[in-house]
């Protein structure tokens, strides 16, 4: 195993920028003029362990700032690879130097609904190299690199805890971000996840490029979103591996996915009420507990299925295979306040992870915890099976060069990719109360075949009035609910007691039941109350004349009786009714 003394090796030209004093007016980078002459630095090292040949170089790290007022931006840059390694890197030095103090341009600064949209310009500082002269730091053709980012850490700003998983995310200040990421945790010395936006995006295409940023690359633009001012940090980062020697340098292998990032390089988040408004209809509602929304998560990585190569040394792998398994461990969800514990999935609904086929969880969950009306953030984490090993191993951790000559090595603390989303909830309309008014219940003395008046008053709460249907039930079985009758008021009957042919009657008991529809959008349907009456009266129910007002041409009359259970009774003399000469 080589010593990393013999691995420091220095690339101290490599993707350069410095951007100073931008603003919507101002514009674009002061590249610093530097003297120092590194045309004999060493680009790569060659050695022999095991008869197996490790090629190792510095590609870069570096670290971006950005002042809202000013737009200053402070880069710098150092890596280190060995065959079929891959670093995720943060930069701190990297894009100070020549030879390319404008490789990244802030090309505008523009409101775009409530946020701020700032585009960057990006170029890659080197052009393919030629064959046909010797290799060196500027004449190569191994520099494309891969899942190129930028990664931003406001300051200033607490990061929000979320409990159930007992991370801090950075979520307040950026929309529309690729993914959030703990990658540099180690390195800052914060452990709260950040937003980052991608350079390259070939979900946008649907096609694989690898979310490649080759070497002789120019004005690529991307755009990052901002909620609120203020003074942020700014890193990019991305994916690479060196698997050429000095000498081979013209003749580079790229092991992807491999060289790209090992979590997912993206993850989108589609809430339950999607583009529309969110509404009762479509998201979770501050009353109702039990109605399960879906959210839809998508993955994009590109390790999904590769191949684990089973070589002794991954130098002689095929290029399209990994060093170690990485597909998606299990995809997490998370609401603050609405429910616990956190919902978990570890096996997609469908797709491949690929750019035109993202892996798809759907989590359907509800409001159980009852959290009240309000705009929330939700978070999804997606966790890769892939551990990060350590700086012992050579593989798969984050280095830092802060000088451009000194080396620092971070653990990765995790392979991770996260997104947040907003969880809407809206105020619950209704919910509908109300009581049965008349008769007092529950009612006996119910007379067979008799009818029984009733009247109900009900209201809905919440934007839920006028209450519009009022429903009647006159035999509710506690399950399904048949209309008899409708209206505030109702005539219900005739209620029958078949024992009542019997010589031995036994009361029965009817369960009357009303349910009111309100105005919300979409309206509750609500059983509000019920009444049991009794038909333990097996008398024929008589009719008591009240009024008998005959006409003075004696041919048409009329007559208004009550019953004992209330029913009104009309009779009347008329052609009109059937009814005539007084029957």
């Amino acid at each position: 195993m080589l010593t990393r003394k013999i691995f420091m090796l220095f690339m101290i030209a490599i993707l350069t920028m410095l951007i100073t004093a931008c603003s919507s007016n101002s514009g674009n980078p002061v590249a610093p003029v530097n003297e120092a002459n590194n045309d004999g630095v060493p680009i790569i090292g060659l050695s022999l362990a095991d008869d197996i040949i490790n090629g190792k170089g510095i590609m870069g790290a570096y670290e971006f700032y950005l002042n809202p007022e000013t737009l200053d931006v402070e880069l710098t840059q150092s890596r280190s690879v060995s065959i079929g390694e891959d670093f995720i890197v943060s930069g701190l030095a990297y894009w100070t130097i020549a030879p390319c103090g404008d490789c990244l341009q802030i090309d505008g600064i523009v409101p775009d609904g409530d946020l701020i949209k700032v585009t960057f310009e990006i170029r890659h500082p080197f052009e393919p190299g030629d064959p046909g002269q010797p290799p060196s730091g500027k004449n190569r053709l191994d520099l494309d690199v891969f899942d190129v980012a930028l990664v931003i850490a406001p300051n200033g700003v607490a990061s929000d805890l979320y409990p159930l998983t007992n991370t801090y995310v950075y979520g307040d200040f950026c929309a529309m971000a690729d993914g959030y990421t703990s990658e540099l945790a180690n390195l800052t010395g914060d452990p709260g996840v950040l937003p980052y936006f991608l350079v390259v995006d070939d979900s946008d295409l649907g096609a694989s490029t690898w979310n490649e940023f080759p070497m002789g690359q120019a004005d690529s633009f991307f755009d990052v979103f901002f909620d609120t001012g203020g003074s942020f940090n700014l890193y990019l980062t991305f994916g690479y591996g060196a698997a050429s020697t000095y000498l081979t340098r013209f003749e580079p292998k790229y092991y992807n996915p491999e060289y790209n990032r090992k979590a997912a390089w993206k993850v989108d988040v589609m809430p339950p009420n999607g583009s529309d408004p969110p509404s009762m209809v479509n998201t979770w509602n501050s009353l109702d507990t039990t109605t399960l929304f879906d959210v839809t998560v998508e993955v994009y990585d590109w390790q999904i299925g590769a191949t684990v190569s089973t070589e002794p040394n991954f130098g002689d792998a095929p290029t399209d295979n990994i060093f170690a398994a990485s597909d998606v461990s299990e995809v997490t969800l998370e609401i603050p306040g609405m429910f616990s514990p956190l919902e978990t999935m570890d096996t997609e609904d469908s797709g491949t992870g690929a750019p035109d086929d993202p892996l798809v969880f759907t989590f359907s969950v509800a409001n159980e915890d009852a959290l009240e009306a309000g705009e929330y953030t939700g978070l999804v984490c997606v966790l890769d099976e892939r551990m990060p090993l350590t700086e012992a191993e050579m593989r798969d951790f984050l280095v830092h060069s802060p000088s451009g000559t000194d080396r620092f090595v971070y653990i990765i603390p995790e392979y991770a990719t996260y997104q947040v989303f907003p969880a809407v909830v809206v105020t619950g309309c209704g919910p509908i109360t109300g009581t049965i008014d008349s008769p007092e219940c529950p009612l006996t003395g119910v007379m067979n075949d008799g009818m029984v008046s009733f009247s109900a008053t009900a209201a809905s709460a919440n934007g839920g009035d006028p209450i519009v249907l009022f429903e009647w039930d006159m035999d509710y079985d506690g399950a399904t609910f048949d209309v008899d009758e409708t209206g505030a008021s109702a005539f219900l009957g005739p209620f029958n007691n078949p024992t009542c042919d019997t010589p031995s009657p036994e009361p029965l008991d009817f369960n009357i039941a009303v349910r009111a529809t309100d105005s919300c959008d979409p309206p509750n349907v609500t059983i509000f109350d019920e009444c049991v009456i009794t038909v333990d009266n097996c008398d024929s129910a008589p009719i008591t004349s009240i009024i008998f007002e005959p006409r003075p041409d004696a041919d048409v009359w009329w007559d208004l009786g009550v019953m004992p259970d209330g029913y009104v009774y009309v009779c009347a003399d008329h052609d009109a009714t059937g009814n005539t000469d007084g029957d």
